[in-house]
């Protein structure tokens, strides 16, 4: 009901941040905005997009 989305995105040791930039050029190809959001890191070095 409240259309929660939650993004996982895990850490490419080989190329950085690499998974960031992939969401990135999706939004562009797609036309979407990626809005400010609540952004938790993980332990691992990844990133949760609420």
């Amino acid at each position: 009901p409240h259309r929660l989305i939650g993004i996982d995105l895990d850490i490419d040791t080989a190329h950085g941040n690499a998974s960031v930039a992939a969401l990135q050029h999706l939004a562009l190809q797609h036309l979407f905005t990626i809005p400010a959001t609540v952004t938790v890191l993980t332990p691992s070095g990844g990133r949760h997009l609420w």
